[in-house]
């Protein structure tokens, strides 16, 4: 990549992280009007900030998400072994399971 280039990005970036940081620039937009509204977003500047601020709680929201479906998986399967055998019967065949019960 030639200097110029490279300076070229580095600079981009920094606009871009500026432009990331101004709490206000959202609803700012949204003021403007429908027609500024939409210039603005066809920009890349805009564009990225708008990503970063959608992706980022939609990915805590997937995390805690998958974190509660492997509890509820967890505990259904720890139901299912208690209901196929008896409740001394299951701690001796998986002696982990004893240690569930103390954690749930």
């Amino acid at each position: 990549m030639p200097r110029d280039e490279s300076l070229f990005r580095a600079a981009e970036l920094e606009l871009y992280g500026a432009v990331d940081e101004l709490g206000d620039v959202i609803p700012s937009i949204l003021v403007a009007g429908e027609d500024a509204t939409d210039q603005a977003v066809a920009t890349p500047v805009i564009y990225l900030v708008m990503n970063r601020r959608i992706a980022r709680p939609f990915t805590v929201g997937i995390g805690m998400t998958d974190f509660e479906l492997h509890i509820v998986a967890m505990l259904a399967f720890r139901q299912a072994m208690l209901d196929q055998t008896s409740n001394r019967d299951i701690f001796n065949r998986f002696p982990w399971m004893n240690l569930t019960s103390v954690i749930f």
